[in-house]
């Protein structure tokens, strides 16, 4: 595993054999002596020496500094169950336990792959030292679904009982996972998985749909955008031009495609797509309710203007009824609250309402009050936004009441140049990141409770990295560490390194 060599040279003080890799005429002292030399016109690197050290780096770097790192005296004894290059992610187990995945390195440059217990700080499982990695996984290759520990290693896609560690299977994989965000599951593969099937999506835009049980790939065609779960039932595929649901043997059940579909979001209940000249109204627009479950259509809804994008943050359910918004000409938002039981509305908005986004007169989309919407989360009772005023300036987070849209939270102006709030929901709570010195990398977290809007707590997270809801619990990455509290207190659960 030996790095190209360079050509040396000797020290004219005490003869140590100096690496010709500095640039001619550096100064610089003398790894053996410490004195002061000056590197020769003969020193410097070739284009040939920095294009094999390069190749050699690609594919032995990541043994090389894990190996080097494990015998440096300044290691952290509460990390040595891990490799200096390993990116932990936290999983929890069917029975309760909190671990963290990771991979350690042998002497001979194997790998393994294994969990920590965070409450005990041991080792839960270790597979054989069997693997050569040129990079750790982490949170894009390692991926907890259906009780099924799934880590994407170089080409090839593995599945492990998570308690145990036992490999399941594995399967030939040409490209990496594509990145997801890492509020839906807490990691950031973009994985989903439902009725004994798992779907992956590929950098190089492939959906691949895997029998959880063995590995087998049941079916794969060319990603269009995402692909959402309908539960025990199979997968709503986004298309360029609508939604198709799927069964797990990938054959179509319903399909909503064609130039009059503008896109779709997914809520508990329906899968809800944006649509143009419905039932022959050319100058309408609005949403598309169809059941998730089944694909039949529940109910159409004219909302003209109605923001729908593939990262479901526009569309949210709430009870039975489907929340979202429009964001019109001059950056006021209005609320539609489209129930699939309630009456028609009396007529549609016709062409000049829908030009100057004059929605929040008609009797079924409500005045957000000048403010201009860029996220929609919905909690158990209350709207969660992020927004920005029509004339620009300053993010804020508000927490609103579903009905009046009345304000029960104000984070007041958050600096937000330089990253989002990451609004997350869960239950009834509301988390989101402060930026207290972005150039610093200083953040903070906010929990508030948006039955109340009152703040429940706030916690300092240095070095931002992620974060989830994942049901009373909230998952935090932050300074390379991973610390799991209460949502309804912020108190610790679990944390990596412990203590």
């Amino acid at each position: 595993m030996a790095a190209a060599a360079y050509p040396s040279f000797p020290c004219p003080h005490c003869a140590f054999a100096v690496p010709s890799s500095m640039p001619p005429g550096m100064q610089f002292p003398c790894p053996g002596c410490q004195v002061a030399i000056v590197s020769p016109a003969t020193s410097g690197v070739s284009a040939a020496q920095a294009a094999e050290y390069q190749a050699w780096a690609l594919q032995h770097g990541n043994t090389a500094a894990a190996l080097a790192d494990a015998s440096a005296a300044t290691n952290d004894p509460r990390r040595a169950n891990f490799a200096s290059t390993s990116n932990q992610v936290a999983i929890t187990t069917a029975d309760g336990r909190d671990l963290v995945v990771g991979t350690q390195v042998d002497q001979q440059g194997r790998w393994a792959i294994r969990a920590q217990d965070m409450a005990t700080g041991q080792i839960a499982w270790e597979t054989p030292y069997d693997y050569e990695l040129h990079t750790c996984p982490g949170l894009r290759e390692i991926a907890l679904r259906e009780n099924v520990l799934f880590i994407a290693l170089p080409q090839r896609f593995c599945a492990f009982d998570p308690a145990t560690g036992r490999k399941y299977w594995e399967a030939p994989l040409q490209s990496p996972p594509e990145l997801e965000n890492s509020d839906l599951f807490g990691d950031e593969m973009r994985l989903v998985a439902t009725a004994g099937v798992a779907v992956l999506t590929t950098d190089d835009d492939q959906w691949i749909a895997f029998a959880i049980q063995n590995g087998q790939v049941l079916w794969q065609r060319p990603k269009e955008g995402r692909v959402r779960i309908a539960p025990g039932v199979g997968f709503w595929l986004e298309c360029e031009d609508g939604a198709e649901l799927v069964n797990p043997s990938g054959q179509v059940v319903a399909s909503f495609r064609g130039d009059e579909y503008e896109g779709s979001c997914v809520t508990p209940s329906y899968v809800a797509l944006k649509v143009s000249g419905y039932n022959g109204n050319d100058q309408d627009e609005g949403l598309l309710l169809v059941n998730k479950a089944d694909g039949q259509i529940v109910r159409y809804m004219s909302a003209p203007g109605i923001e729908v994008d593939e990262d479901d943050r526009n569309i949210q359910q709430y009870g039975q009824a489907v929340v979202g918004y429009t964001n019109g000409n001059w950056g006021k938002s209005a609320v539609y609250v489209i129930d699939p039981q309630g009456p028609e509305p009396a007529n549609g908005p016709g062409f000049i309402a829908k030009l100057l986004g004059n929605t929040a007169t008609k009797p079924w989309a409500k005045s957000a009050g000048g403010d201009m919407f860029s996220v929609l989360r919905m909690s158990q009772d209350a709207l969660c936004v992020e927004v920005t005023p029509p004339d620009g300036g300053q993010h804020s987070v508000k927490i609103l009441d579903p009905q009046s849209l009345a304000v029960r939270y104000d984070s007041g102006a958050l600096p937000y140049e330089t990253c989002d709030s990451h609004l997350t929901v869960a239950g009834t709570f509301a988390v989101y990141l402060v930026p207290l010195n972005a150039d610093h990398n200083q953040y903070e977290e906010v929990c508030v409770h948006t039955t109340t809007g009152q703040e429940a707590w706030r916690k300092p997270v240095g070095h931002y990295s992620e974060h989830a809801m994942l049901g009373s619990r909230v998952l935090f990455y932050y300074d390379t560490n991973i610390m799991i509290v209460n949502v309804a207190d912020g108190g610790p659960v679990a944390t990596y390194p412990a203590g």
